[in-house]
């Protein structure tokens, strides 16, 4: 067992629904690799969506908010990195530290498919909908994988908006 397989199989879980386990797996991975701030962010999600959870899901944003900051750190122009600090930001409830920070890792790679999805999850969970369906279209463009999306339980609301099967439908 190595951090990398279990936190593989974490995703698998979670694609899955099977949040627990999957929170259980990247816990695991974690406990290998202590200071992976992608597998803490996986944490927190896995988290969230466990009933009964959620406390330690807030506790688990903060840690990875904390270990993306150092990452962050030696990387300040690195785009993923900004846009996954700034979905975490966004998932702890801090659109005034999120918006910035995705703003700019759109603007330091407006093409990459992971940063526009992040972008997309970001302004989803800051209640900002029209925003978000163009940095999801854009994503899918890009060549984010659709499937990815429909499982995604952050953006099961988003799912429901009108908008989204066209932009589904243009992939």
């Amino acid at each position: 067992p190595d951090s990398a397989h279990y936190s593989n199989l974490a995703v698998v879980l979670q694609m899955e629904g099977d949040y627990a386990n999957a929170a259980e797996m990247f816990r695991r991975a974690l406990d290998l690799n202590p200071s992976n701030y992608v597998v803490a962010g996986n944490l927190a999600s896995a988290l969230r969506w466990t009933p009964g959870r959620e406390e330690e899901a807030r506790k688990a944003y903060r840690d990875a908010i904390l270990l993306a900051e150092k990452f962050r750190q030696d990387r300040p122009k690195d785009a993923l990195v900004l846009a996954r600090l700034g979905s975490y930001y966004a998932s702890a409830g801090d659109p005034v530290k999120s918006l910035p920070l995705l703003r700019q890792a759109v603007a330091l790679d407006p093409n990459d498919a992971q940063v526009l999805y992040k972008a997309a999850e970001g302004y989803e969970l800051m209640h900002r909908r029209k925003e978000a369906l163009q940095f999801l279209e854009r994503a899918l463009q890009a060549g984010y994988p659709l499937e990815y999306i429909r499982r995604e339980p952050e953006l099961a609301d988003l799912r429901t908006d009108p908008h989204f099967p066209i932009i589904a439908g243009k992939k």
